[in-house]
């Protein structure tokens, strides 16, 4: 019971202490991972939080860092405001980052052209099939910039909702004229599935590919054998009690 209350004033004070940094910033934030500073506009208290601590992701940064090449094409699939891609596409020769709320796309461009990225912001959610879906915005969180639990999964009782274009990785390659990747990182709150499906010739091109799985929506052991399927390896980066971190590589490409 002690250690409880300690931990919930522990989280009181040090939200408290994130507003209040977040009243005094700039309206531009650096921040470094590793030898990489990139910097962003934040216009919101939602973009603040995903700029300093990354939603407590920094270690995915650092694997995709330590795995990209000069010559490599990433696609960042679930980009939002493109941190990841801000970071991780000052190494690469090329980034396809796919952000399907229209206000995030939007500060994605920002964000990497800010950090001199040479980026393609592709404004759609990558699936199994081509379609429509509905992008649910759960009601405890405000329709702003940086919001990131956004989910096409229809259990989101009271949501918010803006209707978006399903294209999957295979025609957004044929049909869109975007090139092959050889790192891919998957954040897509329970469709990781279905991008996998639809992305047979991204994965038999790809030499890398790390996933958040969420098992709230999607079994791991299937997200393993889509992998496995087309040669990867696949190991756990980090598990926690909502979300799985899998990264599956492939010596030979």
């Amino acid at each position: 019971m002690a250690e409880s209350l300690l931990a919930s004033v522990s989280n009181h004070f040090e939200w408290r202490y994130l507003q209040f940094r977040y009243r005094i910033s700039s309206e531009r934030i650096s921040r470094t991972i590793g030898s990489v500073e990139s910097s962003f506009h934040v216009d919101t208290y939602r973009e603040f939080l995903r700029v300093v601590d990354y939603q407590n992701e920094e270690f995915v940064i650092e694997a995709l860092l330590d795995t990209i090449r000069s010559d490599d094409v990433l696609w960042d699939i679930g980009a939002n405001i493109g941190t990841h891609s801000c970071y991780i596409g000052q190494k690469a020769g090329q980034t396809i980052a796919i952000e399907p709320f229209p206000d995030n796309a939007q500060r994605a461009r920002e964000n990497c052209s800010l950090n001199d990225v040479d980026a393609t912001v592709c404004e759609y959610a990558v699936g199994a099939h081509e379609g429509e879906a509905t992008l649910a915005v759960p009601d405890t969180d405000d329709n702003v910039v940086g919001v990131g639990t956004f989910s096409l999964q229809t259990d989101a009782r009271n949501a918010q909702s803006v209707d978006v274009d399903v294209v999957p990785g295979d025609q957004i390659i044929q049909n869109r004229g975007v090139a092959l990747p050889d790192v891919i990182k998957i954040d897509v709150e329970g469709g990781e599935a279905d991008v996998l499906r639809g992305f047979d010739r991204g994965l038999q091109n790809a030499r890398a590919v790390l996933v958040e799985v969420h098992p709230r929506y999607v079994d791991r052991d299937e997200i393993t054998r889509l992998l496995e399927s087309h040669g990867f390896s696949v190991s756990i980066l980090r598990q926690r009690n909502d979300e799985v971190h899998v990264l599956a590589t492939v010596d030979d490409r």
